[in-house]
């Protein structure tokens, strides 16, 4: 089994709050079939929860048959893929992948570019396809190492590996994030954001969200300064596309997590229960996410820019 591929980075986009229907869940796997097919990198493997058709992965031009009879009316999830080099059947080490979720109200889709060669610009051309179709109200482009199967970031799934040197804060966000998310509309509609990616698609809860106790909006905030701030670009009827200077994303996210619009998982934890039945009340808990609110000092390290000031600030670890 070949693990050399783990230290490549994945380009992986995520959708959060989607509205899925079985006309948009049959379309999206249109997309993704005919697109990769015609790219010459059919899917190898599916997965599809829904009744009648089972959960495993099979081989994908078995297990087709059964989800198209299954006239996607009871989808929960969809789940295609391409395996490392290597690699004999479905797990988490893509070298391709998407997901379409009703159930979590989501979609992921991704590849390691090294690997696929021009079939990233069709994983990108169809993420884009894919975050208009869902209607989404939140997308964002993450680059990671595929060692911690960003796919994984997706679902909270936060995989600790022998070398995981991440910080626990990191970990927690990512567990944190999606068991939120997936089953409340708080954090969106809070304008809150998971983080600061190298592509960010914000709905106008987001860009109408006020930084700290000002009457600044996102909007107005990154229009200020588009030189240290980035971009601001009509996507969709839905999203507005930001694209931060890379090289700055650690300052913004520190800015942003201060002014409270970046997320931090303890902010959705009420406190921590004992055994004995009390709790003692979480410090940072944020009832109503899109009160004015600004962090206490010290904040936490992975906010602080100078944390990164050794690692890629493209990436999100």
């Amino acid at each position: 089994m070949n693990l050399v591929h783990l230290n490549e980075i994945a380009v992986v986009w995520i959708g959060d709050a989607c509205k899925w229907r079985p006309e948009t869940v049959r379309r999206a796997y249109e997309l993704i079939v005919k697109s990769w097919s015609e790219a010459g990198v059919e899917p190898q493997q599916l997965a599809a929860f829904a009744p009648g058709v089972g959960k495993r992965y099979g081989a994908f031009r078995q297990k087709r048959r059964f989800v198209e009879k299954a006239r996607f009316e009871n989808i929960e999830m969809l789940a295609f893929g391409r395996l490392f080099p290597g690699f004999s059947r479905g797990c988490t080490r893509w070298e391709m992948e998407a997901d379409i979720s009703p159930k979590s109200r989501m979609f992921v889709t991704g590849c390691v570019p090294s690997l696929v060669g021009a079939a990233a610009n069709v994983v990108r051309d169809s993420a884009h396809a894919l975050i208009s179709l869902s209607e989404c109200r939140y997308a964002y482009m993450v680059r990671q190492k595929a060692l911690y199967s960003p796919s994984a970031m997706a679902y909270g799934i936060c995989i600790h590996v022998d070398d995981d040197w991440r910080h626990e804060d990191s970990r927690y966000n990512i567990q944190n994030w999606s068991l939120i998310v997936g089953t409340s509309a708080a954090l969106i509609t809070g304008g809150i954001l998971r983080n600061v990616f190298p592509e960010n698609y914000l709905s106008e809860f987001h860009l109408r969200a006020r930084l700290g106790r000002t009457g600044t909006t996102l909007k107005d905030w990154i229009q200020a300064d588009p030189t240290a701030r980035g971009t601001l670009e009509r996507f969709s009827n839905i999203l507005t596309k930001w694209t931060p200077p890379v090289e700055r994303i650690p300052q913004i996210r520190e800015e942003l997590y201060r002014a409270g619009r970046v997320f931090y998982w303890r902010f959705v934890i009420p406190g921590t229960r004992h055994a004995q039945g009390d709790m003692t009340p979480e410090p940072f808990h944020r009832p109503d996410l899109s009160a004015p609110w600004e962090a206490p000092e010290p904040i936490p390290e992975i906010y602080r820019a100078d944390y990164w000031k050794d690692k890629d600030p493209s990436l999100t670890y």
